[in-house]
């Protein structure tokens, strides 16, 4: 009887363990097809099928508006280190996008603006790199 009870408890926990697994979302968010098809073209990895060149640091604070306010959504927070990447470095992507907790009024957040090597660039990079 209490074997039973233990393989039935077993065949449980294995199918809920692997439910969760197939439940994950496994969509490649570090090739540079996926950051580019996005609104933000903003990852917290690197870009990995493309080469670039890092163009600067980025470091922001993200206000909320009144101390009541929510809290900056991750897709704020992403948006607004987006926007100061296009502006100040003429960015095509920021990769290692990271923010920290939420103060009281702010979040910082920090990223890497990157571009993507084309023309004449990507052909001497090439060159360089092909054995």
């Amino acid at each position: 009887m209490r074997s039973n009870l233990a393989i039935a408890f077993a065949a449980i926990l294995a199918l809920a363990v692997s439910s969760a697994a197939a439940a994950q979302n496994v969509e490649n968010t570090s090739s540079y097809e996926w950051v580019m098809s996005q609104e933000v073209p903003v990852t917290d990895g690197d870009i990995t099928d493309r080469p670039y060149r890092v163009v600067g640091q980025l470091t922001k604070k993200v206000r909320r508006l009144t101390i009541f306010s929510k809290h900056s959504s991750p897709q704020k927070v992403y948006r607004e280190l987006w926007e100061k990447a296009r502006n100040k470095y003429k960015a095509d992507a920021v990769i290692f996008a990271d923010f920290g907790q939420a103060g009281r009024i702010q979040r910082e957040a920090r990223g890497t603006a990157i571009r993507f090597l084309k023309g004449e660039e990507l052909i001497a990079w090439r060159a360089r790199n092909s054995d």
